[in-house]
């Protein structure tokens, strides 16, 4: 008996696609951020591990409850950061009260201490924490990526639209290059400093291009261990005009 399985992988389609030209559509944010901009290091090493520890529903990171946690974060805009392999970085924009914001990151470390073992960091709430007077978003392109490790892979390895290395980091020199995750599950690219429109435009392409060719490879390879695992036998393998994989199996 055979067994056809169309479009494997299909992680991203056509609509999905054109998702993704849409997306890369400049949002200024210069003149929509108010309050006070300051960033507070915590001990998580990278963005896939923030994302475990804020993804736990049970834990209100030092509020009493949901609602208290949500009137915090809506005090502005928080962006979750890494430069150059360190610690993951938050950069509080708005009006986000000191106390309230030393217990959220605290609370957010010892979480990740909880599940890694990693050191623990705390912040005394007399320690100086870092104020970004002039370092503001000054634009966002939204995208419809949601693996962190994935993106931060293509972003450690590719050279993504740019001819060279060098002419990579001199584009990365122009500032700072932020993930921050939205409440839908996707990223923005956040872009502060003095970066040239169509040059980031082209960088948030190339990087979305080449997140889709990573997400189907990785989709394809756990189709095919699974089909491994049951003993089915591929009897053929057909990419169609849709850059989709058809397989046909026997599963006798």
């Amino acid at each position: 008996m055979s067994l056809h399985l169309q479009s494997v992988p299909r992680s991203l389609g056509s609509s999905d696609l054109d998702k993704i030209d849409a997306a890369v559509d400049i949002t200024e944010l210069g003149d929509k951020v108010n309050g006070v901009s300051f960033k507070v290091k915590t001990n998580v090493d990278n963005l896939a591990g923030m994302d475990v520890v804020l993804d736990n529903p049970n834990n209100f990171f030092g509020f009493k409850n949901k609602q208290k946690l949500m009137e915090f974060r809506n005090k502005g805009e928080m962006l979750f950061y890494t430069q150059g392999g360190q610690k993951v970085e938050i950069l509080f924009t708005g009006n986000f009260p000191r106390e309230d914001t030393i217990n959220f990151v605290n609370a957010i470390c010892a979480e990740y201490t909880k599940i890694t073992g990693a050191p623990i960091l705390k912040i005394d709430s007399s320690e100086k924490i870092e104020e970004k007077k002039k370092e503001l978003p000054k634009f966002k392109i939204s995208t419809i990526m949601t693996n962190s490790y994935v993106i931060e892979s293509i972003m450690r390895s590719s050279f993504l639209g740019f001819v060279s290395q060098e002419d990579l980091m001199k584009f990365k020199g122009n500032g700072k290059i932020l993930l921050n995750k939205t409440t839908e599950g996707t990223y923005d690219i956040m872009f502060v400093g003095d970066f040239n429109r169509k040059e980031a435009k082209s960088y948030v392409q190339n990087l979305t291009d080449e997140y889709k060719e990573a997400i189907q490879e990785i989709t394809y390879n756990k189709v095919m261990d699974k089909i491994k695992k049951e003993k089915y036998v591929v009897e053929s393998e057909v990419v169609d005009n849709n850059n989709s994989i058809i397989l046909t199996l026997n599963i006798d």
